[in-house]
């Protein structure tokens, strides 16, 4: 049988908290404690906000007779706090833990009974997942291939976030699914880089191959075509490629030197360290990616930093057009790079390498690979293949992780 484990308060004892008739209940409180912990975990809150959990699922693996009776001891005796609001089809009930018991260290056992019913919810979920693409079926398939050493735990040292992640992945607990920007999210996705080295595929180590300033890569992408690609072409991604189909030579935008100077630095996977020096950020100290994304790319366009300044100088024209694309809503062009990403990294490129290595072990992390290293030029062959239609080839890192 599988084990699973309940992530709790430190201070945190049942036995005194429970009352006598509902004494032998409390692994299921301590999955109700557990469950807010990790949902507070996923979504990576750091202030103890609430967060939402049905009730109907909550009774799948806690004691259907006695869950209210054993979640409002909790609410009374303040483990847990509850909004009490709940609005049908709407809303559930949103939790999170009380005031006394917000620090996490302990963790604990689950017994037989509810284990049993936790691992059929969550093999009752897995056959819910439904894929929407080959791609993406391909994916779920290939996430249930990957392993964990049997003494990960000993060999990390991890953070609560790292260690739940882990947990996951060792009690084969997989979580797949798409956003509306097409973007995949799992197990995988969300584990922290550090880990990644542990990860097993056919008892062998796995690389990663990263696409260098994707996110400007995708954004020379939709300058190619002079950004007739709308929020509303949507969901008909990839007849928009195809029916566009633009050369760099027919594009007044990339005739300009502007255009070609800033193609050249993110071709060359450059941009980022350019911009660094330009700027006069050379010693800045926090991850200068997410800067320019949070200044120039994603962020509202009333920023005014060295950081703006400078590549305003530097690449007018596309600073101009960032700007207009950003003007009546800041996150349109976000939302715009994550559905050319997707397209590209999930159809196009995965989609290719699955048809031509049926059998060879791919997932992704957003605009990064996992391969075996053996696949290394099959996939780099692959992704310079896409992109050759626009002329173009974005610089990739190979990052070794084994």
């Amino acid at each position: 049988m599988k084990k699973f484990y309940a992530y709790l308060p430190v201070n945190l004892d049942l036995d005194a908290i429970l009352p006598s008739s509902l004494a032998k209940y409390k692994d299921d409180a301590s999955y109700l404690v557990h469950l807010i912990v990790k949902r507070q975990n996923y979504h990576k809150f750091k202030n103890n906000e609430k967060v939402e959990l049905k009730a109907e699922l909550l009774r799948k693996v806690m004691n259907w007779r006695n869950y209210h009776k054993i979640r409002d001891v909790l609410i009374e005796k303040q483990v847990i706090v509850c909004d009490l609001r709940y609005i049908k089809g709407i809303k559930s009930y949103s939790y999170a833990l009380g005031p006394e018991f917000l620090k996490i260290g302990k963790k604990k056992l689950l017994g037989k009974r509810v284990s049993v019913k936790l691992n059929k919810f969550i093999e009752d979920h897995k056959k819910r997942v439904k894929p929407k693409t080959l791609a993406e079926e391909h994916l779920l398939k290939n996430l249930n291939k990957i392993y964990l050493p049997d003494n990960i735990f000993e060999k990390t040292d991890n953070d609560l976030y790292d260690q739940m992640c882990l947990d996951q992945i060792s009690q084969r607990e997989f979580f797949f699914k798409s956003d509306i920007h097409g973007r995949v999210h799992s197990n995988i996705s969300n584990l922290s880089k550090s880990l990644r080295k542990h990860l097993l595929v056919d008892n062998k180590t796995i690389i990663e191959l990263d696409i260098q300033n994707s996110q400007p890569f995708f954004l020379a992408i939709l300058l190619l075509n002079n950004f007739s690609y709308s929020l509303d072409s949507s969901k008909n991604v990839n007849s928009f490629f195809i029916k566009t189909s633009p050369l760099p030579s027919s594009n007044t935008m990339c005739k300009t030197n502007v255009y070609r100077r800033f193609l050249a630095k993110v071709v060359d996977g450059r941009l980022y360290s350019y911009l660094k020096i330009i700027s006069g950020n050379e010693n800045y100290a926090g991850d200068f990616k997410k800067k320019v994304f949070k200044e120039i790319l994603f962020g509202k366009n009333y920023y005014k930093t060295d950081l703006t300044e400078s590549f305003s100088i530097e690449f007018p024209e596309v600073w101009e057009t960032i700007q207009k694309v950003k003007e009546k809503d800041y996150r349109i062009l976000s939302k715009l790079l994550m559905r050319v990403e997707s397209y590209f990294v999930l159809e196009k490129i995965v989609g290719t390498f699955i048809k031509k290595y049926p059998e060879e072990f791919i997932s992704t992390i957003h605009d990064s690979f996992l391969i075996h290293e053996h696949n290394i030029a099959n996939l780099q062959e692959i992704i310079n293949t896409q992109f050759s239609f626009y002329g173009i080839k974005p610089s990739c890192k190979v990052v070794q992780h084994g």
